[in-house]
């Protein structure tokens, strides 16, 4: 054979080899695609609200408020797990990702929650005689102090 022919059988081969990678990667291309749709882009929100409206973190006492308080003074999930160790980390995460998707919602409820935790503060101390309930405690501390 000659140079020419082997320089063209060598193309040839190098051609239909650069085409049957091409479309394996269409293949492969057309295969994670399918995967991918198949993926189930649902996010299951791990909070649950009270009948009086407070909303905790399922299977705890851990307020919502608690726990966005927490974090937006600058606590990692890792760092709020630690002073809450019943939480998981998963729970965490999910809790905060809700918290970021839903700022607008999730601040209009926390503004909410406050307002209720001061108007509530105001009823007891209007209602709390702080004279009469420190005289009772003295007198009840000097008949401590006598008997």
């Amino acid at each position: 054979m000659s140079h020419i022919t082997l320089l063209s059988v060598a193309y040839q081969e190098r051609h239909q080899t650069c085409l049957y990678k091409q479309e394996l990667h269409k293949t492969f291309e057309r295969v994670i695609i399918r995967d991918i749709m198949k993926l189930e882009l649902k996010q299951t929100t791990p909070l649950v609200q009270q009948e009086d409206g407070t909303v905790h973190i399922i299977g705890s006492r851990i307020t919502l408020d608690t726990l966005v308080r927490i974090y937006k003074k600058g606590a990692t999930a890792e760092q709020i797990q630690d002073s809450f160790p019943s939480l998981s980390l998963k729970d965490i995460y999910a809790t905060i990702a809700f918290y970021l998707e839903h700022k607008t919602d999730v601040e209009s409820y926390l503004k909410q929650r406050h307002e209720e935790a001061n108007e509530l503060r105001l009823k007891i101390e209007s209602e709390l005689d702080a004279e009469s309930f420190r005289a009772r405690m003295r007198e009840r501390r000097e008949q401590l102090i006598h008997s």
